[in-house]
């Protein structure tokens, strides 16, 4: 049909050759929960991926704990909090960085410093999303997280865009061999209104847009943040709190991100990825017969031949599960 009406808007994304992500890249993904959903797509489809530090959503408390990774700084009692004889990191996500051995929470911190530390020989790709330019601050300083602490020991504001390019500037200026892709949540914070939210945001875009034309060879941008807004503006396209994208939109998003940074033969190992596991996802009704061993022995050929092409991505588990639901 001629004149086919568009009822969208897309996102034109240039095609990035400046950051080309393989599986022999070493990821990085650190900031808001996008980050999360982002870094399991890759680590469903064979990418070496670190997320360390949890869910972060300011870009100072990201920034800070970036430099801790370049200089090894370690953590200390003072970077502490102890809630209800358990201990948490001002500087960390509270769902997967606790203990009630401070002794044990420090020594897990700081080894995960020193781990991250020695991967920056590698060169690392840093995949970083920022959520909100609001920010806590206790006796002076961003923390990550407030851990439901009362709100009354936090000064609450939001930071201006000179402030967190000040703060990038430091860091980029140390990590001259890596490439930083910045990209801004479309997850809203709408505790503070829809208002402070886009003025929230906007700070963050400014910010990264700056970055951008101070280091052109260095700095990228990958626009979910507009591709919700824009392309996925259906409230279809949102879970039922009707503010975190929906699997849908995830789903989009991932495929726009393969188009940007992944050259053909890394889509052809993701498709490939994302087909071994929806047959590991499968459940035989019957272990048995030459139809069941002919499967079986295929899926294992093909788990094989792709542990040479993601030789970065530790297969041991899918293997495992493969062992436990066939016998061949």
């Amino acid at each position: 049909m001629k004149n086919d009406k568009i009822f969208r808007k897309i996102v034109q994304i240039d095609k990035n050759d400046n950051v080309d992500i393989t599986h022999n890249s070493t990821l990085i993904l650190i900031g808001s929960c996008f980050s999360n959903k982002i870094g399991q797509c890759l680590k469903n489809t064979g990418f070496s991926t670190t997320q360390p530090f949890g869910t972060i959503f300011n870009p100072i408390t990201i920034a800070d704990n970036l430099l801790r990774i370049v200089n090894r700084k370690y953590f200390n009692e003072e970077d502490l909090v102890k809630v209800n004889n358990v201990f948490f990191s001002w500087s960390h996500s509270s769902k997967n960085y606790f203990s009630m051995n401070k002794s044990k929470l420090l020594s897990d911190l700081n080894n995960e410093i020193n781990a991250l530390n020695n991967s920056f020989s590698k060169n690392p790709i840093l995949l970083l999303t920022f959520g909100t330019s609001i920010v806590y601050e206790l006796n002076n300083q961003v923390v990550g997280n407030c851990h439901k602490q009362p709100h009354s020991h936090f000064n609450k504001r939001r930071l201006s865009v000179e402030e967190v390019v000040l703060r990038w500037k430091d860091i980029i200026n140390k990590c001259k061999n890596q490439t930083f892709v910045f990209t801004v949540s479309p997850v809203r914070h709408y505790k503070d209104g829809i208002v402070e939210n886009n003025r929230s945001k906007a700070v963050l875009i400014l910010a990264i847009d700056q970055l951008l034309k101070l280091y052109p060879n260095q700095v990228f941008y990958f626009p979910s943040y507009e591709i919700v807004m824009d392309e996925l503006r259906d409230y279809r396209f949102y879970n039922s709190d009707m503010i975190h994208p929906n699997n849908d939109s995830v789903d989009y998003i991932w495929k726009r991100f393969q188009e940007t940074y992944f050259n053909t033969k890394t889509i052809e190992i993701v498709n490939r990825c994302e087909k071994i596991r929806q047959s590991l996802n499968h459940k035989p009704f019957f272990n048995d017969g030459v139809e069941y061993q002919s499967f079986a022995k295929k899926l294992k050929n093909k788990i094989d031949l792709i542990c040479i092409e993601t030789p970065l991505y530790d297969w041991s588990k899918e293997l495992n599960e493969f062992d436990k639901q066939y016998s061949i």
